[in-house]
């Protein structure tokens, strides 16, 4: 025998309903800054995966800390350049 809902419900009602989820759900993201909350046996698989595909990995692991430093090296000459370029003009005026 099925089960009957007691009431049948209006679709305003349920719209509603899915509506205050989602505001909740985004209110909950924007206190945890978008990140997905993890339980720490997650956490530690996660990791536990990272280290593992690390080790597996040295020399993807070497080629994208080298690009990580030379962007970071770009960006300080860029950002000296920008200084010195904001000090000259100080200067002439």
């Amino acid at each position: 025998m099925q089960k009957r809902c007691a009431e049948p419900r209006d679709i305003s009602e349920i719209l509603n309903d899915v509506i205050t989820d989602l505001k909740a759900r985004a209110d909950a993201n924007e206190t945890t800054g978008g990140k997905d909350d993890m339980n720490e046996q997650a956490k530690e698989a996660r990791r536990a995966y990272k280290r593992e595909w690390n080790r597996r990995n040295p020399d993807k692991v070497k080629a994208a800390q080298a690009r990580y430093w030379t962007r970071k090296a770009e960006a300080a000459a860029a950002a000296a350049k920008a200084d010195e370029t904001e000090s000259d003009g100080e200067q002439l005026a």
